[in-house]
């Protein structure tokens, strides 16, 4: 385990499972919703460009190098639009980190020598949630597994907030969902996955 971590942990705390995300598909039935709705959206530039600089700008007049600028700069930020996902998914594969500890699910990015964490105290939740994906990986949410939850599973990792301490946690297309959800207290209830015997489970 990194050094910067030891040193978040409270006195007493343990590390008991650590993950990453991983296999990041990103027209998974779960995923595939947020990102068909960015790349129409990017479509939706691209058109628009090519409406302006092949119809409308020679009908109304407008000079072709200022039509040309527009389309441009329309197919520019079009493109950026739809490479989104690809970023997003780059991101979380390459810089977020998950552990499970004896207290709390903990999501952290360590980056130009900066770590940001985020997580969760399970005194503060009673349930979690498992999301199975196509690829044979899962998502597990801590707290109910909320609309909002969702279309934040590639989301970059916020600054944490104090707001933030009630509302749930994912970790996001990890492989050893089992181990993870060996490592939840027993006061629990766990969605989604088959329950693990008493014995397993964190006390």
């Amino acid at each position: 385990m990194y050094q910067f971590l030891k040193d978040q942990l409270r006195p007493g705390e343990k590390v008991l499972w650590q993950g990453h995300p991983a296999d990041i598909r990103l027209l998974d039935p779960v995923f595939r919703p947020k990102n068909l709705t960015v790349w129409i959206f990017a479509a939706l530039f691209f058109a628009a460009s090519v409406w302006y600089a092949g119809f409308y700008a020679p009908a109304a007049g407008v000079s072709t190098a200022f039509a040309v600028a527009v389309a441009l700069f329309g197919f520019a930020l079009g493109g950026c639009i739809a490479a989104t996902p690809f970023l997003s998914r780059r991101n979380l594969e390459q810089n977020i980190c998950y552990c499970i500890t004896t207290e709390r699910m903990i999501a952290y990015r360590r980056k130009d020598g900066k770590l940001r964490i985020q997580s969760r105290d399970f005194l503060d939740f009673t349930e979690a949630s498992v999301e199975p994906l196509r690829s044979g990986k899962a998502n597990l949410y801590l707290g109910p597994k909320t609309l909002t939850a969702r279309l934040e599973l590639l989301n970059e990792l916020l600054p944490p907030r104090e707001e933030d301490r009630m509302f749930p946690l994912t970790f996001t297309s990890i492989l050893d969902i089992e181990g993870a959800c060996a490592c939840l207290p027993d006061y629990i209830r766990i969605d989604g996955v088959a329950p693990a015997a008493p014995s397993v489970r964190a006390a």
